[in-house]
């Protein structure tokens, strides 16, 4: 009898009967009230939180064509597409990522202008905007265009170039969340000019002193390094940081001059100074020295997975911080970088039973490298006994936790139990009502019921933050 008793309480819970006055308790009014007040509560209060995902949907074309739309209706020039400021947008994105840091200096204290100097983008003026979150294009401009700092930017009228960078993936706590960077820059430089005829003239002055090599923000591996010019015959001083190291000739308008050990550079940032005695023009650059080689502190085997019915060995790397290639005596490996200092090298498994040891090679920026030798064969006496199933996050389906996150999972479940609600209320109904415009009326009072509750599921979206807009 308990058992009856509990399957008829249950049934007047999901079920039309004659006991509930043929309306599911859990579709009266009190529950719908409930409902509405748990998912507002719920979806208010994680709607920022940094344990769900972002699952962001924005594009880079998009954010320039809202961009230049607003400089139209402001009476401004439209922004160009620059390969360079867009570069570094996206070295400045994979940055930001992988120290898992939101600050414009960072990671450790780099500036925005750091990037884009390092992309070869010579500014005079330059911005930048960075944004994390959003789930879609329209959300995070209107987000810049309501912030004091961000609109300065992108109404400023001396920006006349922009690139747009967006890297996905775990960042601030946010599984597959979206961070968006953009650079703005404008120059009068013309930053490809490499044929000696185009040297800027003085007409009063003879030539104009400038420095051909190194490039103004070049890395260089050596301390002893050659500079290279252009200027009118005669002597030229060369300065190190303000302070003067000898004199060369220019000859036929060309100068060089070679660092010696005894002037020899030491690692770090140097402004060189290239200055004619007489008419007193001069060039000055920036370039940093770099003879440290990069450090490979451990190569271990982590396991073997197996990934569209291949077997897959995975070896993961630790090194410095200024590891930034990685190279390898595999002609089939996959390299990803984990951390600063953490990287997992995935290789086919039957190229690698081929070879009997690993070779590695690592680079830093300024081209110094270091080769590090791992005998295979222990490797491949484990790997032969341990084959884990793997599956590629990317193609998991759109109810995984992972794709859309905890908060918009709830929200699915949610609905689609009380959608569940609704079709099963109608169908009993047509079976026991005998005026057939019954279901028909419940069905348009539980839809629009459904309706609400499905914006507020929706409004639950994650919306973003900013940093601060800069420029220079």
């Amino acid at each position: 009898m308990y058992t009856l008793y509990n399957v008829s309480v249950m049934k007047n819970y999901f079920l039309p009967t004659k006991e509930n006055n043929y309306t599911p308790k859990l579709l009266t009014h009190k529950f719908i009230t409930i409902y509405t007040f748990l998912l507002l509560v719920f979806n208010i209060a994680t709607s920022n939180a940094k344990i769900f995902a972002a699952f962001a949907d924005v594009d880079a074309a998009s954010i320039l064509e809202y961009h230049n739309q607003e400089r139209l209706q402001n009476g401004l020039n439209t922004l160009t597409l620059n390969s360079k400021l867009t570069a570094s947008a996206k070295a400045k994105a994979k940055a930001m990522m992988a120290a898992d840091c939101w600050d414009h200096y960072c990671p450790a204290g780099k500036s925005p202008w750091d990037f884009i100097e390092d992309a070869g983008y010579q500014y005079v003026y330059a911005g930048e905007n960075l944004a994390e979150g959003f789930s879609d294009n329209k959300k995070v401009f209107d987000a810049w265009m309501n912030s004091k700092t961000h609109r300065e930017n992108i109404l400023r009228p001396d920006f006349e170039e922009i690139g747009i960078a967006i890297e996905y993936g775990e960042f601030q706590g946010i599984s597959n969340n979206a961070l968006i960077v953009v650079h703005f820059g404008s120059t009068s430089l013309d930053t490809n000019q490499s044929n000696p005829s185009d040297v800027p003239v003085s007409d009063s002055q003879g030539f104009s002193t400038i420095i051909t090599s190194p490039k103004d923000g070049a890395i260089l591996n050596t301390n002893t390094p050659v500079i290279e010019g252009q200027s009118e015959d005669g002597i030229v001083r060369v300065y190190n940081d303000n302070e003067y190291i000898s004199n060369t000739t220019a000859d036929e308008g060309i100068f060089t001059y070679r660092f010696k050990q005894d002037n020899a550079l030491i690692d770090g940032k140097h402004s060189i100074k290239a200055e004619h005695s007489e008419n007193l023009t001069h060039d000055q650059i920036e370039i940093q020295i770099d003879t440290i080689s990069p450090e490979i502190s451990s190569l271990n085997y982590d396991s073997v997975l197996k990934r569209d019915k291949q077997n897959f060995v995975v070896v993961s790397l630790s090194g410095s911080q200024d590891i930034t290639q990685i190279t390898t005596n595999f002609e089939e490996v996959e390299i990803s970088k984990l951390s600063e200092t953490e990287w997992t090298l995935t290789i086919e498994y039957e190229e690698f039973r081929s070879e009997n040891e690993i070779e590695l090679t690592v680079f830093d920026e300024a081209g110094n490298s270091t080769t590090k030798t791992a005998n295979l064969t222990s490797i491949k006496g484990i790997a032969n006994n341990q084959v884990l199933e793997f599956s590629d996050p990317s193609s998991r389906l759109i109810f995984g936790i992972d794709k859309v996150g905890l908060r918009r999972s709830i929200n699915l479940v949610f609905i689609l139990f009380i959608l569940a609600l609704i079709t099963v209320d109608y169908f009993a109904l047509t079976k026991i009502s005998l005026d057939n415009n019954i279901p028909k009326k419940r069905m348009g009072h539980h839809f629009s019921i459904f309706a609400m509750l499905l914006l507020i599921t929706l409004a639950g979206g994650t919306t973003g933050e900013l940093l601060n807009g800069i420029n220079s």
